[in-house]
């Protein structure tokens, strides 16, 4: 360094041992962990942002989360060596501030390593940045190793042989990510109660996950509000909704999941059963099949004997 900057002295050349480059860092192991720990700061305020949307909107916050704000984090992972340690900081803000935020209500342990997950492995999509670092980095360069030897040795790239080794890279990569994430999978549900064991491998085996990946838009309903997500994610990990009232309001017995399913008094049979036939009915119409109209609704006539439909 000392001497590199004596023989630019004369040319005013700013002599420095790490530079920001294409989206990633070069330079000693010390410039690169202070430039990673600026960046995961920033990515932990993020979180704080998007913790505090989710108290009111956790779908839109868990989508923004798993397809925009960790794609920022798992590109530098792919090309930056050696920077795990500073995403232990990540981690600890998706545990003790987002989950909790989605959920409306505490995470223990293992429910966080369950929801640390991809979603066809029982998980809610969102990459944990501890494991992902090393598998990324060891990813991107065995898949570039066609067009980096191409530079070093300054021969031609042949083009379908790169193309070959990427996809090769790809799918090597994303089995290795399988199994480790089957071997958290395993160990962790193992320690959970039975009936929530019997709910995450009906979820894994049935491949109830693709709701998790769709774009909340208002077309179809794919917008779920706050009270929906909630609900929907806590019965995917075998946990009681946070609102689930005490007694039913049809039959004052004592409510839970079971009795929502059962009560014939208390208006949710019936609630499913039209909302399934106005599904099919909205998806008829987009068809093409604007001839099919709902159940039309009978009317009990007035004392008069009028009014009857």
């Amino acid at each position: 360094m000392e001497r590199a900057q004596t023989l630019f002295a004369d040319f005013k050349v700013n002599v420095v041992t790490g530079f920001r480059l294409l989206g990633g860092f070069i330079g000693d192991f010390q410039e690169t962990e202070n430039w990673m720990n600026e960046k995961v700061k920033t990515w932990v305020k993020a979180i704080e942002c998007l913790s505090k949307a989710a108290e009111q909107q956790p779908h839109l916050a868990h989508v923004s989360l798993t397809k925009s704000l960790q794609n920022e984090w798992s590109y530098v992972q792919r090309v930056v060596a050696n920077v795990e340690k500073p995403f232990t900081l990540l981690r600890t803000a998706l545990e003790s501030t987002f989950l909790p935020a989605l959920f409306g209500s505490e995470v223990n342990q293992a429910e966080i390593s369950l929801m640390l997950l991809s979603g066809h492995n029982g998980g809610l999509g969102i990459r944990d940045p501890v494991n992902s670092s090393t598998l990324s980095f060891q990813s991107s360069r065995e898949g570039s190793k066609i067009l980096s030897d191409s530079i070093i040795d300054g021969i031609s790239l042949e083009m379908d042989l790169h193309e070959t080794q990427m996809k090769k890279s790809i799918h090597q990569a994303r089995e290795l990510r399988d199994s480790l994430e089957q071997d958290i999978w395993v160990k962790t549900s193992n320690g959970l109660p039975i009936h929530r064991q019997k709910t995450l491998q009906r979820i894994k085996d049935g491949e109830c996950s693709t709701w998790l990946s769709m774009m909340p838009t208002h077309d179809n309903n794919f917008l779920l509000g706050a009270n929906e997500f909630r609900d929907s994610i806590a019965l995917r990990y075998g946990r009681v909704p946070i609102k689930m009232p005490g007694f039913c309001d049809g039959c004052n017995q004592p409510f839970d999941l079971s009795h929502a399913l059962d009560c014939k008094r208390g208006g949710l049979v019936g609630a499913r059963h039209n909302e399934s036939c106005d599904l099919n009915i909205d998806l008829l119409h987009l068809t093409g099949l604007t001839q099919t109209v709902k159940e039309p609704i009978i009317q009990e006539p007035d004392s008069d004997g009028n009014g009857g439909l």
